[in-house]
């Protein structure tokens, strides 16, 4: 069998073992920094830990909470190591690429694939590409390169929110399994979720509609939880560390002054 054939056959279960494998909760957790503005790796190995022991089903790295956007290219691939090695399998483990460049993109979806993450989040470029065409031509790149799941990351973070045309025209590439709804508008969720495909899952990731998802309103539960709660990000209160990269100072009553790699944000 080629490998062309192999990806084939990989590419078509893809969105069969979404629905069987992604549903529960899925943490985009903050990461550990040190106060030099080093990933703080007994830290990270910590929260994982303690992350597994809340029952987490997965967690989502790299992307804008756990600040991979200010990692250059080698701490990006150690963080995505030290999770692999701290996570040991005991979670499901996806990652989050925001590159423009679709062949950086493809490096780091295939690293991870080799570390043992299952999923990557891919936000459409922030730059250059902005038509559906151009950005339909940059997923079907990755896809037909990757046999890795892709969840889109539908946002204006990214400068041009995904149009539900071509959402539809995304949903039919086989290893796009899903997206995450970020549009901030609740409307949209209900949309995409009547008017795509039934094996697409769409992640509402706001905290505000946590309740909505948990019951499983508007769409059908799977595996016991609603399959579109794929994917939550939220802190909460929880024993674990994070802050942003840097440090954080101790301000007044229950303030935080943060600083960045010595830039002071206030």
């Amino acid at each position: 069998m080629t490998a062309g054939e192999k990806h084939g056959i990989h590419a078509k279960r893809s969105k069969a073992w979404a629905r069987t494998n992604l549903h529960g909760f899925h943490d985009a957790p903050p990461t550990p920094f040190t106060r030099d503005g080093e990933v703080d790796a007994p830290a990270l190995r910590h929260n994982i830990d303690a992350f597994v022991d809340m029952g987490m089903e997965g967690i989502v790295v790299g992307g804008f909470i756990g600040e991979a956007w200010n990692m250059t290219l080698s701490e990006w691939m150690r963080y995505h190591e030290l999770v692999a090695d701290a996570n040991a399998g005991r979670m499901k483990i996806s990652t989050i690429i925001l590159d423009p460049s679709a062949r950086q993109a493809l490096e780091k979806i295939e690293f991870t694939r080799r570390l043992g993450f299952e999923v990557a989040e891919v936000m459409n470029p922030a730059v250059q590409l902005k038509s559906d065409d151009e950005i339909f031509a940059f997923y079907k790149y990755l896809t037909d390169r990757s046999d890795m799941a892709i969840v889109l990351y539908r946002t204006p973070v990214s400068g041009t929110v995904l149009s539900l045309e071509l959402m539809q025209r995304l949903a039919d590439i086989p290893t796009l399994v899903g997206v995450k709804q970020g549009s901030l508008r609740r409307s949209d969720t209900y949309k995409l979720r009547r008017d795509l495909r039934p094996d697409f899952f769409v992640s509402e990731p706001m905290e505000q509609y946590f309740l909505d998802d948990l019951l499983g309103l508007q769409v059908p539960a799977v595996g016991g939880l609603p399959l579109h709660r794929v994917w939550q990000a939220a802190a909460g209160d929880s024993p674990v560390h994070g802050g942003c990269r840097g440090r954080q100072l101790a301000g007044g009553a229950g303030q935080v002054a943060v600083a960045a790699r010595g830039v002071r944000l206030h």
